[in-house]
């Protein structure tokens, strides 16, 4: 039931978000601003929680245009846990 909930909250705040993302490059306008990363930051957990992703065009696109910036993706590899031997 509790999981349920929680998709469906994703999914309010996604279509928003997808909506919102639409004709526009970043989400504050023009350009890249803190408002990206610090809404953005959540797409780091679409994985790990198995939040779905595939309705939402919008955030995919703009998703994949933060993981291409080089701090972001700096910054993911400084999170990953190493590999035990």
């Amino acid at each position: 039931v509790e999981v349920e909930k929680g998709l469906a909250k994703f999914g309010a705040a996604a279509r928003i978000l997808d909506a919102h993302l639409k004709g526009r490059a970043y989400v504050a306008g023009d350009r890249l601003s803190l408002a990206d990363f610090s809404i953005g930051s959540a797409l780091i957990l679409t994985r790990p929680a198995q939040l779905p992703l595939e309705p939402y065009a919008e955030i995919r696109r703009w998703g994949a245009m933060l993981m291409d910036l080089p701090a972001w993706r700096d910054t993911l590899a400084m999170q990953q846990q190493p590999v035990a031997s």
